[in-house]
C-alpha cells in the first residue's frame, strides 16, 4: 500500500509540472536511416549519460534558453560556474542570436549527431528535425552554421575534461538507475504495441532536474525507428519510471494520433475543445493535444496492465490536469488494440 501511495504522488508530482513533448514526435515516415555504430545496443555498458546532449544542452543553458537553467544540485552549480566564462563563446553567442528555442528540440539534435576523430557531425538521416512532422526550429541552414560552432566549443572549454572529471558522480548515478530503475521497466511491453525494444534508449541528464523529453531517429518503418527518452535527474524510483513510460509511449501515440485526428471527427473535437493555453500552454493545437491523449492513454494501460493498483485514481488526475475526454480516448485505445492484436 505504501508503495502505491507513493507511486500515486509522484506520479500526481510529474504530470502537475509537466511532461514537455513536442509536436516533433507526431511522425511516421518510412525513409531510410542507417544507424550510426555508437547508437548500437548503447544500453549494454549500463551508461545512460550522454556526451552529445549535455554538450548541447550547456549552450543552451548559456544561452538563457528554457528548460536547461537548473540550478538546484551541486553538479548544475559547478557546470554554471565553471563555464559562465564562456558565456561570450561564438557559439552560446549564436544560440542568443538565431536559436529562439530550447526545451526538447536540444535532445532532439543532440541524438542525431555523432563523434568522429573528436568532432561530432549530423548523422545521414534528419528527418526527424527537418521533416514536416519535426521541429520547425532546426533548419538546413542553421545546422549548418551551429554543428561547427558546436565543435568549437567543445574544444575550446576542454568540455570532455570536465566530464571526465566527473567520472565517479556520474558512475553512481548510473548503478543507481540501473539497478532501482531501468531493470524494473517492462521493454517487452511495448512489443505488443509496434516498438522494437532493442531500438529503445534512455538519456539520463544530470544537468537537468525537472523535464523529461522524447526524441526519435527514423527508420524504414516504424520498427526500425530508435527512440529516445531523455530523463532529468533521478528523483525517486517510481517518479522516474513514470516518466520513462510517458516518454515511450509517445511512440506508440504520436503517429496513430496524426490518423485519428485526420479521420476520426468526434476524436479530434475531443483534441480540439481540450486546448487550454492558460493551464497547457505547452500543448496549443489540437494535433499536439491528440498525441497526448493517446499517450496518456497509452501509458494508464501499462499501469493497469504491469501494476496492481486500479486506473480510476489515473483518470481523474488525467481530467484534473485538463484531459476532460481521457476516459473516451481510453476506451477507443482499448477497442483499437481489439480489432488489431
Amino acid at each position: 500500500m505504501k508503495r502505491e501511495l507513493v507511486f500515486k504522488i509522484t506520479i500526481a508530482i510529474a504530470i502537475a509540472i509537466g511532461m514537455v513533448t513536442s509536436i516533433a514526435l507526431l511522425g511516421c515516415a518510412t525513409t531510410k536511416t542507417i544507424n550510426p555504430p555508437e547508437l548500437i545496443n548503447e544500453q549494454a555498458t549500463k551508461n545512460f549519460i550522454d556526451e552529445r546532449n549535455e554538450l548541447v544542452s550547456l549552450i543552451f543553458r548559456l544561452a538563457g534558453r528554457g528548460g536547461h537553467l537548473d540550478l538546484i544540485t551541486d553538479y548544475q552549480k559547478e557546470l554554471y560556474a565553471h563555464f559562465l566564462k564562456y558565456k561570450d563563446h561564438p557559439a552560446v553567442l549564436y544560440t542568443v542570436e538565431n536559436l529562439i528555442f530550447g526545451f526538447d528540440a536540444i535532445c532532439g539534435l543532440a541524438v542525431h549527431l555523432r563523434k568522429v576523430n573528436g568532432r561530432f557531425e549530423l548523422i545521414e538521416n534528419l528527418d526527424f528535425i527537418f521533416g514536416p512532422t519535426g521541429w520547425d526550429c532546426w533548419t538546413p541552414e542553421n545546422t549548418a552554421e551551429f554543428i561547427p560552432l558546436l565543435n568549437s566549443f567543445y574544444i575550446d572549454t576542454k568540455f570532455a575534461d570536465f566530464l571526465k572529471a566527473n567520472h565517479d558522480y556520474f558512475q553512481t548515478l548510473n548503478e543507481e538507475f540501473y539497478d532501482q530503475i531501468y531493470g524494473n521497466f517492462n521493454f517487452e511491453w511495448f512489443s505488443n504495441h509496434g516498438v522494437n525494444p532493442d531500438n529503445m534508449r534512455i538519456i539520463l541528464s544530470p544537468s537537468s532536474s525537472t523535464n523529461a523529453y522524447g526524441g526519435w531517429i527514423l527508420g524504414e518503418t516504424p520498427q526500425d525507428n530508435i527512440i529516445y527518452a531523455c530523463l532529468p535527474l533521478p528523483d525517486d524510483g517510481e517518479h522516474e519510471l513514470w516518466i520513462i513510460i510517458h516518454e515511450f509511449a509517445h511512440a506508440i501515440g504520436n503517429p496513430l494520433a496524426r490518423i485519428w485526428y485526420e479521420e476520426n471527427i468526434e476524436f479530434r473535437r475531443w483534441s480540439d475543445e481540450t486546448i487550454d493555453l492558460e493551464k497547457m500552454p505547452h500543448y496549443p493545437h489540437g494535433l499536439t493535444i491528440a498525441g497526448e491523449y493517446l499517450t496518456r492513454a497509452y501509458t494508464i494501460l501499462y499501469i493497469d496492465e504491469n501494476f496492481d493498483m486500479g486506473t480510476s485514481w489515473l483518470f481523474d488526475l488525467e481530467i484534473s490536469q485538463g484531459f476532460k475526454y481521457i476516459r473516451e480516448v481510453f476506451e477507443l485505445v482499448k477497442i483499437y488494440i481489439s480489432l488489431n492484436h
